[in-house]
């Protein structure tokens, strides 16, 4: 519809509805209401659009009411609207107020106001409607003209209240007074004040910002349309030759964009005002990811990825108008020259020229491994311009490549295929238009474009391809008389990769929905060194499977050779091979690693200490206080010292302090006795206890104890064990594990015979955690089946003075109390069995599965004070005369120690997010995965964290060594990182067959 009253504007997934009446203070009329909902109608509807904005034009926000436009509508009538918005303006429609702003709650984005100038009567209704209030701290705010008995109040008498409380809405109401905006922002009529030229731009950002995390449909949603889509234009035949091809045809390319171009998915990460979807950068990733998996072309990396965002940024409105619609329909493609003989990733180097001639540029030079160059149309440059030293007389220009002049040489890569070139400039003219930017602008700009795609080093749709293609292979290939998939040996190699998967992918949607966390981090070189790595780890495994064929030549797209040589082997190693060869170069192209970790290096040793964390509320901020503050006064050396010493009494009296600051019952479920926290109150404090050496038993006494009871007891015995739990005054150790079990929960021997009125157990449990310190044990034992089956689990609540009870006490490597508990002939009441016979294990699974990710959080505090610690050794250390930090071998080990770091943590991200939704084979899968992964970087960290600091990490009181020791022991309990390898091995094959 044509608005008159409004104006209503999209950009970046932000629709802003602007009332448009500023000669009168945008009072309100029918016009502007219809008007209005149909631009929420319209927003709410448009993919594109994640969150609103309304605002005023001019000096207002909105004066109330229009009287004018009332008195003409008084002799009118009214009839009733529907209760969504109509799609056209119909001026005879005015029902009651509150019927018809019911409709902004069912909006189902969220709604900002920037309130910047007098909201009054209807305005500040239709104010407290929205989610969230910004407010020029000059706007005044009034309920106008609802004192008692004059106007109908229009819904404000029963919405005010659940804005600032009764007593205060009665106030406004009875007096209709002006409320100054310092007074509004202290009653919750607002949420911000800024200052008057700073709320639109104030408001923008914000929205922008959330218009990042927040999506009107789900990723799986939006995942599924772009599957559906797919599986509906993309062709067969284009699919097949390119799912597993080395290098694509451009006529495939072209073909593909011509599609997209028409769905409007051309360019998937640009912003809608340049001709882009609109998606935030999470659906962009998907759609690039479904798109590698289901073997469609991939795009013009360098026009749509790197030029594209350039020329939004820096380019003119002509080149905008110019360069980027051809890359939107895919006619004009782009390659990139950066790289130099002498000057690869040293582009300070580069000596190419660009001299202005009048209203041109001459350009005279060379540049190498410009991929995709002899396809084509364009090349964006950097051109010395300037004498000047290092990168300051660098400049971006854009070359066509049919210019005279213009010479381009495919260079023919290991897999004797061709995509990179050199290129040669001779006296080249291009029109000082073509100039991006300012002259000596250019090493901005490449920083800008090189930054902005904080991704694509990770090549994760890639990865995520060649995994796919290597289950088929595995699957298809056979060892023996069976599958190749089946073979341990094998399975575990692959697993073990799939694990580091899934960490990356775990990192890369960190990086695009916490965005805050990352902003100081170099990123794009972080996930390139994983990523790089993972390719061509995953590429090797699929020549191995190949066996002897993976020796043989495979011409581009199957077929024959020249000479008339056939295609050897089975149809699924075509471009296997020859992969491989290619991608022997991720490690080098975009900067080699080498220079990305000295990239890396440099922010690490910039750094004060490590990134803040983003939590998900405030309550766990809190508590994240709270365990810090308390850690970091008991934790001393000395304190330690004298805990270890003390033995189980000291121990016991530090648990009654975390009982009493709330960690005991932080994790557990209100109902359960607990605050309700979940998981992530439980990671909270575990990482923190990690990170503090903390001595007594968290994960393994009210974790695992804990999650334990209230999947598997109940009635008044649970609300009792839960209340001894969380108030400090019961202990509870679970005996579980076995000598032959190995991490696998349902190998169970201990034995539960039932004997009058009562049972009799026997049986031998180790690592109890807690050991001498628990008051009461959780016992398992077998009322049924064989030693290794699901069923026939039970458990038992055993009191460790009970005769036959023999407890054998130890310490862990990490100076923790555990014990043995052997079990002769113990006689145990009926009512020591806790819920149903022979059913514990799911609940045993429950527990275990939750005390691994707390357990995998406290390896992460480990090994993430292991790793700082190291960093500031190598400050403060020197060798030879030089600061360790100097040296680069060491400079790059640190490195290898943060990648690890930061992708155990990413796979811990998603295990805790995702766990408490998961259950069975999912959930313990999910806990597999993350415990291989962070139970594998914290024996790297560690060892690496000892090798860094020389001799003195060896000794006993020197501190790394503890961290060492202590990651060392979480990868020992609950199943090593071997065991849960396996799992994922096991589950691979089955997911094969």
């Amino acid at each position: 519809m044509t608005f008159e009253q409004i104006l209503y504007r999209v950009s970046d997934g932000v629709a802003t509805i602007t009332l448009n009446r500023p000669e009168r203070l945008n009072a309100w009329t029918d016009r502007m209401e219809c008007e209005v909902f149909a631009a929420m109608r319209a927003a709410a509807d448009d993919p594109a659009v994640r969150l609103i904005v309304l605002t005023g034009a001019g000096r207002g926000f909105c004066a109330g009411a229009d009287m004018d436009d009332l008195t003409d509508k008084s002799d009118q009538g009214a009839t009733s609207l529907p209760n969504s918005p109509p799609p056209v303006f119909d001026p005879t429609s005015r029902p009651d107020f509150q019927t018809r702003y019911s409709y902004f709650p069912s909006v189902p984005k969220p709604i900002l106001a920037a309130i910047n100038g007098p909201c009054a009567g209807l305005g500040l209704i239709m104010a407290l409607y929205c989610d969230l209030r910004f407010s020029s701290d000059q706007a005044v705010f009034t309920t106008a003209l609802s004192r008692r008995g004059l106007i109908a109040e229009h819904g404000i008498g029963w919405l005010l209240p659940t804005q600032i409380g009764l007593s205060a809405t009665l106030d406004l109401l009875l007096s209709s007074r002006r409320v100054e905006a310092v007074e509004a922002l202290k009653l919750g009529l607002v949420d911000r004040l800024c200052a008057p030229d700073e709320l639109i731009a104030t408001v923008q950002a914000y929205a922008g910002e959330l218009a990042t995390m927040v999506s009107p449909r789900s990723a799986e949603e939006f995942r599924a349309e772009v599957r559906a889509f797919l599986a509906a234009n993309l062709p067969s035949d284009m699919a097949r030759r390119n799912r597993t091809a080395v290098h694509q045809t451009k006529a495939d390319a072209q073909a593909w964009i011509a599609v997209l171009a028409r769905q409007g998915w051309s360019v998937p990460s640009w912003p809608d005002a340049f001709g882009g979807p609109g998606w935030t950068p999470l659906e962009a990733y998907i759609f690039e990811e479904e798109s590698m998996r289901a073997g469609a072309p991939w795009l013009n990396i360098q026009g749509v990825f790197l030029m594209g965002p350039v020329l939004q940024a820096f380019g003119t409105e002509a080149q905008r108008q110019r360069y980027l619609p051809p890359i939107v329909d895919g006619t004009e493609f782009w390659s990139q020259g950066f790289s130099e003989p002498n000057a690869g990733s040293d582009l300070a180097s580069l000596r190419t020229r660009a001299v202005r001639d009048g209203d041109d540029y001459v350009i005279d030079g060379q540049k190498i491994w410009t991929t995709g160059a002899m396809d084509a149309n364009m090349l964006f440059c950097l051109v010395r311009t300037d004498n000047a030293a290092a990168h300051a007389g660098i400049s971006f220009l854009l070359v066509p490549t049919n210019a005279p002049g213009v010479t381009v040489r495919p260079i023919q890569s290991l897999d004797e295929n061709e995509s990179l070139c050199e290129v040669f400039f001779e006296a080249v003219r291009v029109p000082a238009d073509n100039l991006v930017g300012r002259e000596g602008q250019g090493w901005e700009i490449a920083r800008f474009l090189l930054a902005h795609e904080r991704i694509s080093g990770a090549d994760l749709p890639r990865n995520k391809r060649n995994f796919d293609v290597l289950l088929d292979i595995a699957a298809a290939e056979r060892i023996g008389t069976g599958r190749l998939i089946d073979d341990p040996v094998y399975a575990g190699r692959i697993a073990s990769l799939e694990v580091d998967l899934l960490a990356l992918e775990a990192s890369i949607v960190d990086i695009v929905t916490d965005h805050k966390r990352y902003e100081h981090l170099p990123v794009a070189s972080l996930v390139k060194l994983h990523g790089s790595e993972l390719m061509q780890a995953l590429l090797k495994l699929e020549v191995d499977a190949l066996g002897s064929y993976a020796a043989a030549y495979y011409p581009a797209h199957g077929g024959t050779t020249s000479d008339g040589a056939v295609t050897p082997g089975p149809d699924h190693a075509a471009d296997v091979t020859a992969e491989y060869m290619y991608r022997r170069g991720a490690t080098i192209y975009g900067g080699s690693n080498e220079i990305q970790k000295n990239v890396v290096a440099k922010t690490l040793f910039a750094m004060a200490g490590p990134a803040a964390q983003s939590l998900p509320n405030g309550d766990l901020g809190l508590l994240a206080d709270s365990v810090d503050q308390f850690v970091g006064r008991r934790y001393t050396a000395d304190h330690r010292r004298a805990v270890i010493a003390g033995g189980r009494d000291a121990q016991r009296a530090a648990w009654t302090q975390m009982a009493d600051l709330g960690w005991l019952a932080a994790a557990l479920p209100e109902e359960a006795c607990g605050l309700g926290g979940g998981i992530r109150a439980a990671a909270v404090i575990a990482e923190r206890i990690g990170r503090g050496l903390v001595l007594e038993p968290y994960v393994g006494c009210a974790v695992l104890a804990g999650t334990l009871i209230e999947h598997t007891a109940q009635g008044e015995r649970r609300a009792d064990l839960l209340a001894g739990l969380v108030s400090g005054t019961a202990v509870i150790g679970v005996a579980h594990d076995e000598v032959g079990a190995r991490g696998r929960r349902d190998h169970v021997e201990a034995l539960a015979t039932p004997t009058g009125a009562g049972w009799t157990l026997n049986g031998r449990k180790i690592m109890v955690l807690g050991g001498a310190a628990c008051d009461l044990l959780l016992v398992s034992a077998r009322t049924g089946g064989n030693g290794a089956g699901r069923d026939g689990i039970s458990l038992f609540l055993v009191d460790p003075t009970t005769p036959g009870v023999t407890l054998q006490p130890y310490r862990t490597v990490d100076q923790r109390l555990a014990m043995d508990v052997v079990l002769d002939a113990v006689q145990v009441s009926s009512d020591a069995l806790i819920g149903g016979a022979g059913a514990a294990l799911d609940g045993l699974d429950a527990a275990y599965d939750h005390a691994t990710v707390a357990l995998c959080a406290e390896s992460l505090g480990a090994m993430e004070r292991a790793f700082w610690i190291a960093r500031d050794y190598l400050v403060t250390r020197s060798q030879f005369g030089t600061r360790l930090s100097e040296f680069q071998v060491l400079r790059h080990r640190l490195v290898d120690m943060y990648v690890e770091l930061e992708m155990a943590r990413a796979i811990l991200g998603r295990a805790v997010s995702a766990i408490e939704a998961l259950d069975g084979r999912d959930r313990r899968l999910l806990v597999a995965a993350t415990k291989a992964r962070v139970g594998r970087a914290g024996h790297f960290v560690g060892a690496q964290a000892i090798q860094l600091h020389g001799g003195i990490g060896m000794t006993e009181e020197y501190i790394v060594g503890q961290y060492f020791k202590r990651l060392h022991v979480a990868d020992a309990l609950f199943g090593n990182t071997h065991f849960h390898t396996a799992q994922r091995a096991a589950a691979l094959a089955e997911r094969a067959a």
